[in-house]
């Protein structure tokens, strides 16, 4: 059983996709899965698509898209028996206006040689 609900999301999608003729190939990297020689990434959720927060690019995929299309799989509702999956095109994602969030990630080094024990 998978551990993290992400690679849940990526194991339905493969198994349906599959199911449906299609070849699909797993990726590590920028992107998740390779769908009939097309790149695809997996968002996966546990709400309902109608209940969905967001979904997101990292910075590689989003300067992708830019350049290429490649597929975007939503996977909701995982922890159902109904789960949902939808999928939109990168292209038609750039035409839309997202809120950009930009974080600062410290690795544990950096982390451990500043904290001190309570």
């Amino acid at each position: 059983m998978p551990h993290s609900i992400e690679e849940i999301g990526i194991n339905l999608l493969m198994e349906q996709l599959r199911k449906n003729g299609h070849e699909v190939k797993r990726l590590r990297g920028t992107f998740d899965l390779d769908v009939d020689g097309q790149l695809a990434e997996v968002k996966t959720k546990t709400k309902c698509f109608a209940e969905m927060d967001f979904i997101s690019l990292t910075q590689k995929q989003w300067e992708a898209a830019k350049i290429r299309n490649f597929d975007v799989y939503i996977v909701c509702n995982v922890n159902s028996d109904t789960p949902e999956i939808y999928k939109v095109s990168s292209q038609a994602l750039l035409k839309k206006v997202p809120r950009i969030i930009t974080s600062y990630e410290y690795d544990k080094n950096l982390v451990k040689d500043v904290a001190e024990p309570l």
